[in-house]
């Protein structure tokens, strides 16, 4: 019954043939993706805080921004200032005992051991400088503050460090950068107070400056992309496309199971032009010619799908009978026979 069906439909072709042949053709992968942020932001504070947005999510906040209100007693940066003086007071006698010591060494009058033994209480009061430092650091620049704001308050007794900070001091959180804010691993803003725990992350701010693109490539075709190779990324919003940097090529497969794939990021820049018709988030395209072959290329016109089956009829004793083959690649309105037809047959377009 399927037979007659399919014969039946050779009285509804036409008569214009297509001999065919193989010719030299490249194939173009497309790959598709949504553009990101090249440099995404992670906000986390060293310490425990109660925060209210004043800010609403997914909107662009310019580096200063005021972000959150803090809701807690006495002002988080006074510990933290604190503990980093103090570090810096026993690193400064360290270093006093560790000269004299030296010198007392070089005059051999303590053993090698006594010496050492005070370069390395140096080395690690050093150590623990070094990190109350940039704890403090990354807590200041959530308040439009560098180190050199409170490095005159160093003398100042406890009490008073406490008592200033917590009058002059900003109760603000303010953005590092600028970029859209987001929630990040935290639920959506809302005006009531989130508990941000220390070092947590509860929020991201996504720089618009460059942007990033990440493709997944089948292993067919990962050897086609290198390093710091240029593609061209379409954007539906733009006539031209924009040319974006590979920057990482992964070694190993997104997944281990099914068919393997690995990660292409790509990276580009906005200028002027075309900086107000990017946004996080937008689809894009990028095309990809690999190396050329021979191809037995024919019209889309030419190939039926009939009861789950790619058709072509093929010219066989005066009569058109129609033939199931298989299809590969397609381009330029054109689609591969890879397996069915022979260099040389000739086959009809029907309508």
């Amino acid at each position: 019954m399927q037979y007659i069906k399919l014969l039946l439909l050779t009285l509804m072709v036409s008569v214009h043939g297509l001999t065919i042949a193989t010719k030299p053709v490249s194939n173009t992968l497309r790959l598709k993706g949504q553009i990101g942020s090249a440099h995404a932001l992670s906000l986390q504070l060293p310490f425990e805080a109660s925060l209210v947005p004043i800010v609403a999510e997914n909107s662009y906040v310019k580096e200063g921004d005021e972000l959150f209100i803090m809701q807690t007693e006495g002002h988080p940066l006074t510990p933290l200032i604190h503990q980093y003086f103090q570090n810096i007071q026993k690193l400064d006698n360290s270093n006093k005992h560790l000269e004299l010591q030296q010198a007392l060494f070089d005059l051999e009058a303590i053993s090698r051991n006594s010496f050492l033994e005070a370069k390395q209480q140096y080395d690690s009061l050093q150590m623990t400088c070094l990190k109350s430092y940039y704890t403090l650091n990354n807590a200041l620049k959530y308040f439009g503050l560098t180190i050199d704001d409170i490095e005159p308050l160093s003398n100042l007794s406890t009490i008073a460090l406490s008592e200033y900070v917590q009058s002059e001091f900003p109760q603000k959180i303010t953005a590092p950068q600028s970029g859209v804010i987001t929630s990040g691993a935290q639920k959506s803003f809302s005006k009531q107070a989130m508990h941000v725990k220390p070092n947590s992350i509860f929020s991201s701010i996504l720089s618009t400056d460059r942007y990033e693109l990440k493709l997944s490539v089948s292993a067919d075709y990962i050897a086609h992309f290198q390093k710091a190779m240029t593609v061209a990324v379409h954007l539906p919003t733009l006539d031209e496309p924009i040319t974006a940097e590979v920057t990482s090529v992964s070694l190993y497969p997104e997944s281990l199971k099914g068919p393997k794939s690995y990660q292409v990021s790509c990276e580009f820049n906005a200028d002027e032009s075309s900086q107000s018709h990017i946004r996080l988030g937008m689809d894009a395209l990028v095309l990809i010619e690999t190396d050329s072959k021979e191809r037995m290329m024919v019209p889309f016109q030419y190939v039926q799908t009939i009861m789950n089956q790619n058709i072509v009829y093929v010219s066989e004793n005066g009569t058109y009978l129609p033939r199931a083959v298989t299809l590969g690649i397609t381009k330029d309105k054109e689609i591969e026979i890879l397996s069915g037809l022979s260099n040389g047959e000739e086959i009809i377009e029907h309508h």
